[in-house]
């Protein structure tokens, strides 16, 4: 993490005096390494209770009886919360799935719509 931070820090005081293109390039990469730092934080705060437990388990030499229940937890939170984080940092990803969910979406029924004046008189043959 502390290398991620160096990168940022290097890349937002070389980008002053830059042509576009590669200012443009700096400003991706930051972005891209700014991500990277949201979801190394997110696993690292999720893992906070675990060493605690670990720590604990050094000092004392014994477990406590939650140790595996809350030790596990984090981990499935972070797993889960990790594939829905990367769907909404990378930009390829998101786009394929934003158009799964427009595909499948329930379209309303035309059968329930309301037929008008001219469509009536169409149907009937009068006009």
């Amino acid at each position: 993490m502390m290398i991620y931070i160096r990168i940022t820090i290097f890349i937002r005081h070389h980008t002053t005096n830059l042509p576009l293109p590669i200012k443009q390039r700096h400003d991706r990469d930051f972005l891209v390494v700014q991500r990277i730092l949201i979801i190394v934080s997110l696993l690292l705060i999720l893992g906070i209770p675990s060493i605690f437990f670990i720590i604990r388990f050094i000092i004392t030499g014994d477990d406590h009886p939650l140790t595996n229940r809350i030790a596990w937890f984090p981990v499935g939170i972070s797993m889960s919360g990790l594939s829905v984080t990367l769907v909404f940092t990378i930009p390829q990803l998101k786009s394929i799935v934003v158009k799964l969910f427009q595909q499948n979406r329930i379209k309303p029924a035309t059968l329930a719509t309301v037929p008008t004046r001219n469509q009536m008189k169409s149907v009937c043959g009068t006009d």
